[in-house]
């Protein structure tokens, strides 16, 4: 959803606020129209998998496309400011209401309701506090030109995340195409397990360095000395 605006927008040190707003409602043009995809491809998500209870549950969850987009740009003024406290909040009062709610509603037998509900409000709660804590509120309009200050950022990083997306998911799609939902859940939370001390590194370093590189893209030896420096301490950890 994000097509790399989040990073193009930590990245570019000189976008104004209608820069940023021009942003925002393009990511809820693109989150709309993929949503609406989403919704009436359903039924041809709920075919392929041959799971006739699908069809609804994938039909309400096409909503997080469009919640998940206007959490970008908040997200990113937060990160480039390096508030990395906010955000944190953010995902942690996110986290609390989601999965207390969800644990309320597996309690009470709503079965993969629970899991629905689950993730649309933890956007919905990123969103609102993402908002609140960058005291930022998009005006209406949508500039061509402001636009054309990230299309080569933009352009660039889109591919790889789009690739990067699917490589990480294309073993889940065949397994719950080939071998059912039950054996998928295994293999997903096995995976989860697997994968969670690397993920969460990988995911808080990624996310912390790429704004402080940002700050630094002025200063090439600055910025060498960082990166080698983050390098080794990568690779130490992992180690």
């Amino acid at each position: 959803i994000g097509m790399g605006f989040n990073h193009a927008v930590i990245q570019n040190r000189t976008l104004t606020r209608k820069d940023l707003a021009s942003f925002f409602w393009l990511n809820i043009i693109v989150g709309s129209v993929t949503s609406a995809l989403f919704y009436f491809l359903a039924p041809v998500i709920t075919a392929f998998y041959g799971q006739p209870e699908l069809l609804h549950v994938a039909q309400v969850f096409s909503i997080v496309f469009i919640i998940a987009s206007a959490t970008i740009v908040p997200g990113a003024l937060l990160a480039k400011d390096l508030r990395f406290k906010k955000l944190a909040t953010s995902n942690i009062l996110a986290f609390l209401v989601s999965y207390g709610g969800a644990l309320v509603l597996g309690y009470y037998s709503f079965g993969v309701w629970a899991l629905v509900f689950q993730y649309i409000a933890f956007q919905v709660v990123t969103l609102s506090f993402n908002l609140i804590f960058a005291s930022w509120w998009p005006a209406f309009t949508l500039q061509r030109h402001s636009l054309k200050k990230i299309t080569k950022f933009v352009s660039r990083f889109l591919p790889t995340q789009i690739l990067d997306y699917f490589t990480s998911n294309i073993d889940l799609m065949l397994v719950g195409k080939f071998f059912g939902k039950n054996e998928l859940g295994i293999y997903g939370r096995a995976q989860g397990i697997i994968m969670m001390p690397v993920n969460s590194l990988s995911i808080l370093l990624s996310k912390s360095f790429f704004s402080i590189f940002s700050i630094l893209q002025e200063d090439a030896s600055k910025l060498r000395s960082n990166f080698v420096s983050s390098a080794k301490l990568l690779m130490i950890t992992i180690s």
